[in-house]
């Protein structure tokens, strides 16, 4: 199943997603925002000329970003759900305009309904203050899905 938001294209499967029109500027954005969200995440990268393969790891937890440089500039991302996995859906959909709750409700078999996410969110976390970071409020937001 495809599902596409503007420009960018999310496919997913059993354990994975992939988002399409993905580029390097984002991807570094993106390992940013994944550190900024959690200092204790672990990284380790491997490059090859057509693609770069990301391991991040939270205590037992692990998630394999491969970017995919030629053709489409794919992103690939595979784990299992985790607090892990949450970090980074929530680093991406800061990253980029995309809403996943299509692409998650299928790729990890949940039914998703972001009307009771959004109005469960502004119940549980009604008012944050200005300086608030956006990555912490997308990650409260999708600790909600699970």
């Amino acid at each position: 199943m495809a599902l596409e938001e503007g420009k960018y294209v999310a496919i997913e499967g059993d354990s994975w997603f992939s988002i399409s029109n993905f580029n390097d500027d984002i991807l570094n954005k993106l390992i940013d925002v994944i550190k900024e969200i959690d200092e204790n995440i672990k990284l380790s990268q491997k490059y090859y000329p057509d693609k770069k393969i990301l391991y991040f790891s939270l205590d037992k937890n692990k998630i394999i970003i491969t970017y995919f440089s030629a053709k489409n500039h794919k992103l690939l991302v595979q784990g299992k759900m985790s607090i892990l996995s949450q970090i980074v859906v929530s680093a991406i959909s800061e990253c980029i305009d995309i809403k996943f709750e299509h692409v998650l409700g299928s790729a990890y078999r949940k039914s998703i309904d972001a009307n009771i996410i959004n109005n469960d969110y502004k119940v549980i976390f009604p008012k944050f203050p200005d300086n608030y970071p956006d990555s912490k409020k997308n990650l409260l937001g999708n600790q909600l899905l699970i």
